[in-house]
């Protein structure tokens, strides 16, 4: 039970991957919208999605975010909006300063693995932006830009470049 928050999000990930929204006739609309309801309600004060019962409640927070970034796109809306940016505002939150994400909010080290869903909330995040931005309207999203410049000082950190290899919390 306490990872039905990220299950939730990767389904939806899944369902939303294939082009399928949360209104209109698609035989799964219904239940990409009751996914996409059940995610927002899970939500805390501080924006995260899910308990955080157990250590690694991020990976259900970074996916749920993805999922919220997803949901907008394919189900546009002011609620679904509003879910995914408090998933955002999370995120910056929980983010190391400088850095990257591991367990828990700006817990001083960090891990290739939350740091990468977590990337790709964010840069999915940009992605919406920028189309958005494209169009003539206004962008939907705030994040905190200096975020990539952390991902990208710990990606660096942990690739051996000899080699190419990425490691978990040590160089390759």
């Amino acid at each position: 039970p306490q990872y039905n928050v990220g299950v939730t999000g990767l389904a939806l990930l899944a369902f939303l991957g294939a082009g399928y929204g949360g209104r209109g006739t698609s035989p799964f609309a219904s239940t990409v919208e009751r996914g996409l309801r059940y995610l927002t309600s899970t939500q805390d004060e501080e924006g995260c999605f899910g308990s955080r019962s157990t250590g690694h409640y991020v990976y259900n927070h970074a996916i749920a975010t993805l999922a919220m970034l997803e949901g907008f796109d394919r189900t546009p809306g002011d609620v679904v909006r509003r879910s995914a940016q408090r998933g955002i505002a999370f995120a910056d939150l929980a983010r190391n300063p400088g850095f990257a994400w591991r367990y828990g909010v700006r817990p001083g080290d960090n891990d290739t693995s939350t740091t990468g869903w977590f990337a790709q909330a964010l840069a999915r995040a940009r992605e919406l932006n920028a189309r958005e931005d494209l169009a003539g309207r206004r962008e939907p999203f705030t994040f905190d830009p200096l975020a990539f410049d952390g991902i990208r000082t710990w990606l660096d950190k942990m690739t051996d470049p000899d080699t190419g290899r990425v490691g978990y919390q040590q160089r390759g």
